[in-house]
């Protein structure tokens, strides 16, 4: 299966994999032979890409790092969770602990993860798919870095929790298509206090979970909201939650613009490590990114151009592909590569991040020496 953009549809292709409802409900199912009539409703319900099976894709498997399963139960039951909260103002914690829970048993049992961008989602689906994908995100960082459970779960509550506020957000904001006035961005700025003080009263829930959503957009050199804090005066797991919440942000489909692709997302952290975000966080996140997705076309510095077919979990920037096409545009018989053992393959983007990050690192530790 590869993802497609839904304006590339032509019709009849075959849908690789299902497309749900925001009530968990099949629209369309895994084998139908795409519509046009079909794609016309998706686009309406602010559905931007989906999957199909063609000569290219065949046989490629999508990889998640949380199964559907987990994913679809933790948003259904996050959305009824946030429903009772806007009605009452108050919630009940063993209901945001049971969402948690389920999302750790099925991560920190496994001996590898690796993050792949593989979410379809209608617009009204995205605040819910958001917080369980940023709470998935930081559960992994965590493990990671060596965190103990009981920490990882306060990081893990305050993730899904971190844009709790945005349930007083008029949806005219939350889904407009265009860009934020002054004073709708103002609005949207509010959500940190405003969470915040929805959790502040219950003694129960951990001060690290608590300060997770009051302060994720707050940014080391100052420019975020709402404290404007920088530097050692944002708690390291804020800055781990922020990194999570804004790769989900970007990389994801929304009724207003298409998924950011993945590599230019974990360039952008790359380029802003040091400044707006923690340097060896970032370091760490970008090892477990898949950053050419299974299904993605890539073209190699030779001129050929394939797709993604398999991740090496142990080097995610050098995948297994399936070439097509040879450096003159001809389509050939397909035979795979795999980048970890054809070392003298690789892609340009791939020497830009290096690039980058080189630079940032350079940078950062200039800046370190000076302030000693």
């Amino acid at each position: 299966m590869r993802k497609i953009y839904i304006d590339n549809v032509k019709g009849n292709e075959l849908l690789a994999k299902s497309i749900y409802d925001s009530q968990g409900r099949i629209l369309l199912a895994e084998g139908m032979t795409l519509r046009l009539n079909y794609i016309s409703k998706l686009k309406e319900m602010g559905i931007v890409s989906l999957y199909i099976e063609d000569q290219f894709s065949k046989g490629i498997q999508e990889e998640n790092f949380l199964s559907y399963s987990v994913r679809e139960r933790s948003k259904q039951q996050f959305k009824m969770m946030l429903d009772k909260i806007k009605e009452t103002q108050q919630f009940d914690i063993t209901e945001v602990n049971h969402i948690v829970d389920q999302i750790m048993d099925e991560i920190l049992y496994k001996k590898e993860v690796l993050i792949h961008v593989a979410d379809i989602l209608s617009y009204d689906e995205y605040t819910y798919s958001h917080s369980v994908n940023v709470c998935t995100l930081a559960i992994i960082m965590c493990k990671v870095l060596g965190y103990s459970v009981p920490r990882i779960k306060e990081v893990a509550i305050g993730a899904l929790l971190h844009d709790l506020g945005k349930i007083f957000v008029p949806e005219e904001i939350l889904n407009k298509k265009g860009p934020l006035t002054s004073e709708e961005f103002q609005k949207m700025k509010l959500h940190p206090q405003d969470g915040y003080q929805v959790l502040r009263g219950y003694s129960e829930m951990s001060a690290i979970s608590k300060i997770i959503v009051l302060a994720h957009h707050e940014r080391l050199d100052g420019s975020g909201y709402p404290s404007q804090l920088s530097g050692d005066k944002i708690h390291e797991v804020v800055r781990l939650v922020s990194i999570c919440d804004v790769f989900d942000a970007m990389t994801s489909d929304r009724v207003y613009r298409k998924g950011i692709k993945t590599y230019e997302v974990i360039e952008y952290l790359i380029s802003m490590s040091g400044q707006a975000f923690d340097v060896d966080i970032v370091q760490e996140f970008i090892k477990y990114i898949a950053v050419y997705p299974v299904g993605r076309g890539i073209i190699l510095n030779t001129g050929e151009k394939g797709i993604v077919v398999k991740q090496n979990p142990h080097m995610p920037s050098r995948p297994v592909l399936r070439i097509f096409w040879n450096k003159k545009g001809e389509e050939i018989t397909p035979y795979e590569i795999d980048m970890t053992k054809e070392t003298t393959f690789f892609n340009d983007l791939l020497l830009r991040l290096f690039s980058i990050f080189a630079r940032r690192n350079i940078g950062y530790l200039l800046k370190s020496s000076n302030k000693a």
